[in-house]
């Protein structure tokens, strides 16, 4: 299995491969949370030697979200 998943306005590519390839897309998420028929996942971008969140207008973090739908899911994404 492989995940790939481009961030908009640049070439970067983010890319896991293998069995656990989706678990660890996930897992990377600065958010995860539960939906109605899967999960909202959100990564907040960062910049920098010190990976600073980037900002936007009135200092809001700028954040990639993703909703993950999955049929029949109980939590299979769960950290805990």
């Amino acid at each position: 299995m492989k995940a790939t998943y481009k961030r908009g306005g640049d070439n970067d590519r983010d890319t896991e491969e293998g069995l656990w390839a989706i678990f660890k897309f996930f897992y990377q998420a600065d958010r995860s949370v539960p939906a109605t028929g899967g999960y909202n996942l959100e990564w907040v971008t960062r910049t920098g030697k010190d990976s600073k969140p980037v900002t936007i207008e009135c200092g809001k973090e700028l954040t990639v979200r993703f909703q993950a739908d999955i049929p029949c899911s109980k939590r299979t994404f769960s950290p805990a």
